[in-house]
């Protein structure tokens, strides 16, 4: 979605800035971030979670619209 992170927590972060900031934070930590999509500002707060608490599955039972949906994010 050519998505960019702008800021976090009101200081503008450059993108090879990002993992090094991130570390700043703990895990459920409340973080705010300004984003960019598609030239459309966007401001949202998250308890922030580390990548490797997350994992991500295919649901078994994803009707068609889901999976060609899956198959264009991945570039499919």
């Amino acid at each position: 979605m050519d998505d960019e992170i702008l800021a976090i927590d009101n200081i503008r972060v450059r993108p090879d800035q990002l993992a090094a900031r991130l570390e700043n934070y703990r895990p459920g930590q409340k973080i705010t971030i300004l984003a960019a999509r598609r030239d459309e500002l966007m401001s949202f707060s998250s308890p922030w979670r580390r990548a490797e608490d997350w994992q991500l599955e295919i649901r078994p039972d994803a009707s068609e619209a889901q999976k060609q949906h899956l198959d264009r994010w991945l570039g499919k």
